[in-house]
């Protein structure tokens, strides 16, 4: 017998580094749980595809042709994950499922120049009823609002306020409720009602999509302190009439750049159109919140700072307090 007492004590060695690293990517992990919180569940399609069905959720893209496909229905790489959604969506319609709720997170394929381009996307789909039927109110299909509030709380995830919303003009979706995402100027995802023409050729009717690129969308942002100012904030509303094809992410926009850090918030709480109002016209309610880390702001100086608004609104947008 040896003896514990004899075997010498040593310490241990690693030659890991014990310095702290921040994630600037969000996990998948993370991700997913996030999306299913929304009442999502998770499908996994093949990546191979019908060239058909692909043709019609992504006419502006080339395919890459398998060489020896399974099928005639598997013979292309997609190039977005909606085939794969749409069917499973189907298979659960025709099994009677009153509201659907999938999403994926997957690889698409696209050919760029002739050289195949990898990417990683999450895309998410909705249709059917909106909520559980209860006995104290109708059941309501989803709409776009829906899908819009799914994307907003995906967001969220992140951070970061520097998302941009504007009107789309892709071919698969709805001309009236289509919205491309946009960060830092670039184009990082979509989300919106499928176009009916192609909805209705997939027996899709009434679905709404949504897809973000995660490598340029679900980057973690750094976290900074803004010192909470300790003086009193107010609100000002103003009323304007503009064109009907000005979009409300303009005006806030406006709003944003011309008062700066004084603006701590923005709404818009009204849209009118109707008697009273010319029919290429529309009446905008804006709601700023206003607050100063400096003092506390007066009377006057809100008047002024609205009425910047108003003058930059008239510059740009042809706008006139209604």
């Amino acid at each position: 017998v040896f003896g514990y007492e004899n075997i010498p004590t040593r310490s241990p060695k690693t030659t890991q580094s014990l310095r702290a690293v921040v994630e600037t990517q969000i996990r998948q992990f993370d991700l997913k749980r996030h999306v299913a919180n929304l009442g999502f569940q998770e499908v996994i399609s093949y990546s191979f595809v019908d060239p058909n069905k692909m043709g019609l959720l992504d006419p502006d893209s080339d395919f890459l042709a398998l060489t020896n496909p399974m099928s005639s229905e598997q013979s292309v790489m997609r190039s977005n994950l909606l085939p794969g959604l749409i069917e499973a969506a189907q298979a659960n319609k025709y099994r009677q499922q009153g509201a659907i709720r999938l999403f994926e997170l997957g690889s698409v394929f696209k050919l760029r120049q002739k050289e195949l381009v990898q990417s990683e996307v999450l895309t998410g789909l909705i249709w059917g009823n909106a909520a559980p039927e209860v006995w104290n109110q109708d059941l309501r299909q989803v709409d776009f609002y829906d899908i819009k509030g799914c994307v907003d709380c995906l967001l969220e995830l992140i951070g970061d306020n520097s998302f941009e919303y504007r009107r789309t003009s892709s071919p698969i979706l709805h001309p009236g409720q289509g919205v491309d995402v946009y960060l830092e100027g670039e184009r990082v995802g979509y989300f919106g009602k499928l176009h009916p023409s192609i909805s209705t050729e997939l027996d899709a009717e009434e679905s709404f999509v949504f897809e973000i690129e995660t490598s340029l969308a679900l980057r973690r942002q750094k976290r900074t302190f803004k010192e909470l100012s300790k003086y009193p904030s107010v609100r000002r509303d103003i009323s304007i009439l503009v064109d009907q094809a000005v979009e409300a992410a303009d005006i806030k926009q406006i709003a944003v750049q011309t008062l700066g850090e004084l603006l701590i918030s923005s709404v818009i709480f009204d849209v009118y159109q109707g008697d009273g109002i010319l029919d290429s016209q529309k009446s905008v309610g804006l709601g700023l919140t206003l607050q100063s880390q400096k003092a506390t702001l007066n009377e006057q100086e809100i008047n002024e700072l609205a009425s910047s608004v108003l003058k930059v609104l008239q510059d740009k947008l042809g706008a006139t307090q209604r």
